[in-house]
């Protein structure tokens, strides 16, 4: 394969990811030709540890964005390119991120990655937005650890399924029979009795040296042979003098000790008794995989990667992020038990040969690189609009749209801000189930919602809503409610944990046909029996309704194709329905899958209407479209919805939604007349007014809209953007 690895810049070869990379490249290049392209020249790149490197390197200079240089650079990076036309390009760092990502993608790459090595907390709202823009153009991204994969899906909106952790590459070979250096120890002024505790890390504010030194003013009185090492490299703002001035000021000045390891980290990490790593935020930390390579126990925050490292009290110790006095008891407990000290480094040491050596490491990029190449020569799979085409283009500037904070700010200001909010929801499911229904939103997409809606807007219940609109009372922060339709099986599975949890008030619109019977409505039987592993093909012919193909590939195609069946049945009168719903399970088949879609029992519904933050309102007996139905029909199950439910709960029912979202005027009327305080339609747009309170819009929300779509529609009140466009990556 011919790999090109674009970064931002080189300055070393042993620290953090300029180090991973070196070693990448000298663990790919015996099989494959490898091109490193740097975004900026560094002294290093012109030293000869740079020429000694097995690849051909070609430094650009992409730094003064405003001048003419830069564009012209640009330029030639986008032909260099073009005319290398590399099988593969992989990103590291920021800048790369973005112009390397844009660059492959004009010149055709078939293979194009990026990665995400830490928690991003450098990450300004341009920063992100533009990495969003051009995250529209990858194949997939490669993170360092489970926890930064899971923080670039929550802030990016990328499909997890594109992306994949491996870990830092180490060679632990480098730290065998590593033998304590008494020598270096006499050197650095340390008594040879003194318990060494060593933090590796740069001098950066994020590292938090100041709490490693609190933690030690609190030890100072217990362990008076207790002392710190502090190995790193200063930072342009003279945050080491800071550093050093607090220690002073703690009066620890005899009892902290500093080193700058050239390329020898494990001749000083022979002398330490007890690695750190505290920082607020973490990637995958170098530092700690050495502390284990070294056979040293490691006492971390619980900080992004450092969880995927160290497991507290098997191979490590743990506290909190920030904690001085969880730190110092991490501590202490080490320094009083050698054997626990003991324990957990051999089991570092174990974990960390099996899993983070060099080969091992160097085997999982070459395959990922390799599968994903063979996936691009069989054909795009992704469907229309990934290949540059108008589509690809309008998808990734509305993405990248959705992803400036300061765009959406201004949207929700003017557009959301005076009026409410309301989404509609039917069901939710596990992350890990593999149904095909619109309906059912997996609960972790469900969470990302919440986190962004409660970082933006003010979510309440049904009834405060009402009570702002009447008012006219809006604030300076938008207003949304988040309500359920029809009382399936997951708001007592699902929904109802996450409102305990989180505190979250929701409205569920109930209807008690299914619920009395425990049968699937039409709708939903038609759903189960279509979940049917493979191809069908339903002809409802008999019925004048057609024949129709749902293939066999999961995902929102497949489900297109079931909604078709879905909306045909729906043409016909309500008896009708079930009969031609029957007729689809009799021709399908699917017996023995577990339902993807069932109702409520009464025990559940009563547990889930119990607590004090949920809302139960009545949307029908016989989820029928009312329309279809003469008044005093429609009449007659909005009252049996209202009653069973008011008998089941024993409390009367204020709220109502249309099935379907289905009403005219004279529902409307009907509605007003039997007394409910409101009434949900499936009409977009805020609810701004009392006067439509029986017609209040709602935004729909299902299992295929990506984050950025969910973000779109909130803010401006749409239903149904094409999801071609604002589809998930």
């Amino acid at each position: 394969m011919k790999i090109a690895i674009v970064i931002d810049h080189l300055t070393t070869e042993v620290a953090g990811t300029e180090g991973q990379v070196v070693k990448l490249i000298r663990g790919l290049a015996p099989q494959h030709e490898i091109h490193l392209v740097a975004l900026r020249s560094t002294p290093w790149l012109e030293s000869p540890a740079a020429r000694s490197l097995p690849c051909k390197v070609t430094v650009f200079d992409l730094r003064a964005v405003k001048t003419a240089a830069f564009w012209l650079q640009l330029r030639a990076l986008f032909a260099f390119m073009r005319e290398l036309r590399p099988d593969v390009v992989h990103s590291f760092f920021p800048i790369a991120n973005i112009i390397g990502v844009i660059a492959a993608h004009r010149a055709g790459v078939p293979v194009i990655l990026s990665s995400r090595r830490d928690y991003g907390y450098w990450m300004t709202p341009r920063y992100l937005a533009a990495t969003r823009f051009a995250n529209c153009f990858l194949t997939g991204i490669v993170t360092n650890s489970p926890s930064v994969k899971e923080l670039t899906i929550r802030a990016e909106g990328f499909d997890g399924s594109r992306i994949q952790v491996i870990y830092n590459g180490v060679d632990v070979g480098r730290f065998a029979g590593l033998q304590r250096d008494h020598a270096l120890k006499a050197q650095l002024g340390i008594p040879a009795h003194w318990k060494v505790i060593t933090l590796v890390a740069n001098y950066r504010p994020i590292k938090r040296h100041d709490l490693l030194i609190d933690a030690l003013a609190k030890l100072a009185q217990s362990h008076p042979d207790a002392c710190l090492l502090f190995i790193g490299e200063d930072s342009d703002d003279g945050a080491q003098a800071r550093t050093m001035a607090l220690v002073e000021q703690r009066g620890l000045r005899e009892r902290v000790f500093t080193a700058h390891a050239k390329g020898d980290i494990e001749r000083y990490l022979s002398i330490a008794d007890i690695g750190v790593n505290c920082s607020d935020s973490e990637g995958l930390s170098n530092a700690v995989v050495e502390y284990m390579c070294a056979g040293v126990p490691s006492v971390v925050t619980r900080g992004g990667g450092n969880v995927d490292l160290v497991r507290d009290g098997i191979n490590g110790l743990s506290c909190a992020v920030g904690d001085a006095a969880g730190l110092a008891a991490c501590l202490a407990r080490f320094l009083d038990d050698e054997a626990l000290r003991a324990r957990c480094a051999q089991e570092s040491l174990r974990w960390v040969s099996e899993e983070m050596s060099l080969p091992a490491i160097v085997r999982r990029f070459e395959s990922c690189y390799a599968g994903l190449l063979a996936a691009a020569a069989r054909g795009p799979q992704a469907g229309p609009g990934t290949d540059g085409s108008p589509l690809a283009r309008a998808k990734a500037l509305v993405r990248a749209a959705a992803g400036s904070a300061p765009v959406m700010g201004r949207l929700r200001r003017k557009v959301a801000g005076h009026g409410v909010t309301v989404l509609m929801y039917h069901e939710l499911g596990g992350d890990d189930d593999a149904c095909d229904v619109w309906q059912i939103v997996r609960r972790g997409d469900f969470l990302r919602q919440v986190d962004y809606l409660r970082k933006h807007y003010e979510i309440v219940p049904l009834e405060r809503a009402l009570e702002v609109v009447e008012q006219g009372a809006f604030g300076d922060r938008p207003l949304a409610v988040l309500t359920f339709d029809d009382g399936h099986r997951g708001n007592a599975e699902h929904l109802l944990p996450i409102v305990r949890q989180e505190g979250l008030p929701v409205t569920i619109y109930v209807a008690t046909g299914h619920i009395e019977d425990q049968r699937a409505y039409w709708f939903d039987r038609v759903v189960n029996a279509l979940q049917r592993p493979g191809e069908a093909r339903v002809d409802l012919s008999r019925h004048g309704l057609g024949s129709y193909f749902v293939p066999a590939r999961p995902g929102p195609r497949r489900w297109v194709q079931i909604d078709r069946v879905l909306h045909a049945i729906k043409s016909l009168p309500p008896l009708r329905c079930d009969e031609a719903a029957d007729e689809v399970c009799r021709q399908v088949g699917g017996a023995g899958l577990r339902p993807a879609m069932w109702p409520m029992t009464r025990e559940e519904l009563r547990e889930v209407a119990a607590h004090p933050l949920v809302t139960i309102g009545a949307h029908s007996h016989g989820h029928e479209a009312l329309t279809l139905l003469p008044l005093d029909e429609a009449r007659l199950s909005i009252e049996l919805a209202r009653q069973h439910t008011h008998e089941w709960l024993g409390r009367p029912v204020r709220h109502f939604a249309y099935p379907s979202g289905l009403h005219d005027a004279k529902l409307v009327h009907l509605v007003r007349e039997m007394g409910f305080a409101t009434a949900m339609s499936n009409h977009a747009g805020h609810w701004r007014s009392a006067d439509v309170r029986y017609e209040i819009p709602r935004i729909s929300v299902g299992r295929y809209d990506s984050l950025d779509k969910f973000k779109v529609e909130t803010v401006l009140g749409l239903r149904g953007l094409p999801r071609r466009l604002l589809s998930a990556a």
